[in-house]
This record gives structure tokens, C-alpha cells and sequence, in this order.
């Protein structure tokens, strides 16, 4: 169990041996749910903030809710992209949001190297900015902003779970 301020969760799922794809839906269909496939490429975080505008509007959110999630998002997506795979092969990340019971849930999955994001260390704050260590600063702002994470390695897939209470 990992907790800072909210509650965070790792958990490893390994599919039975005689299954060559592990299976990505963990948790039921909601209504309205929006998905997303992102190529590995960082001009996708537009595509990635129409969509949670989009998102925002058809549910009613209110503007602060949808900058956390798209500042979560990005900072997640974006270390994925840039840090995530060992090659120059096109890759996808999904993206699956849904809002259900006055909550917005929001499920990144890529195909990168495993890599638990709840396993960074807080940042010291307190340090001056040039005497920090590099890193650490997205998954601390998505920590800030979300009231839950949780991390699993579902196969050969990374899937982060963050949610946000909105009522």
C-alpha cells in the first residue's frame, strides 16, 4: 500500500501462461466512458486535451476539474512517451475515462518497460531549484491533484489508475 495525502495501490497481474495477450479490461464498461489511443508521440497531448475538454463538457465538470485531470494526464503521458520505450517503434498509449457515482476515473495503458510511477520518491521542494535532483516532478503534480493512483503490471502492459472525486 502506498500512501501520500490519498491513497495509492501497486499491484502485478500475470496472465495464465497459456494466454499470449493479457487482458486489458479490468473493470466493466460505464456509460459514457471516452477512449483514447495515442501514438507515442508528445504532439498527442493535444489531441489528448481535446478530448478531456470534450469529456468535461458532455459530463457537466467543472473547469478546475478538467485542468487536473489534463495536467495528471499529461505529466503521466508524457513520461511514458519520453521515457518508456528502448526504441524508435511506433507504440500506442490508451486512454480510458468515465465518470461514474461522482467520480472520474482515468486509466493510462502503454506497452513500455515496467515502470511503477508510485515507486518515485517525493521531490525535496524545500531544496532551490538548482540544487535538485532531475525528475519526480510530474508524478508528485499528478499525486496532487488526484485523490487515488494505483499502478498494476497487467502482462507486458503498464496500466495507472488515477481518480478524482468531482461531487
Amino acid at each position: 500500500m502506498w500512501s501520500w495525502n490519498h491513497s495509492f495501490r501497486e499491484m502485478t497481474i500475470n496472465p495464465p501462461h497459456q494466454q499470449t495477450e493479457p487482458s486489458l479490461t479490468l473493470r466493466p464498461q460505464v456509460q459514457g466512458t471516452t477512449s483514447l489511443s495515442l501514438r507515442n508521440d508528445l504532439a498527442e497531448l493535444d489531441t489528448l486535451a481535446e478530448a478531456l475538454r470534450e469529456f468535461g463538457h458532455r459530463h457537466g465538470l467543472s473547469s478546475r476539474v478538467v485542468f487536473d485531470l489534463n495536467l495528471a494526464l499529461e505529466e503521466v503521458i508524457t513520461n511514458a512517451i519520453s521515457y518508456g520505450f528502448n526504441d524508435t517503434d511506433s507504440h500506442t498509449l490508451r486512454v480510458e475515462l468515465s465518470l461514474e457515482d461522482g467520480q472520474v476515473t482515468a486509466v493510462v495503458e502503454d506497452d513500455g518497460l515496467p515502470f511503477n510511477p508510485l515507486s518515485v520518491p517525493e521531490p525535496d521542494t524545500g531544496t532551490p531549484l538548482e540544487e535538485r535532483v532531475v525528475g519526480g516532478l510530474g508524478v508528485h503534480l499528478a499525486r496532487q491533484v488526484m485523490d487515488s493512483l494505483e499502478y498494476l503490471r497487467v502482462g507486458e502492459i503498464n496500466r495507472l489508475v488515477m481518480e478524482k472525486k468531482v461531487g
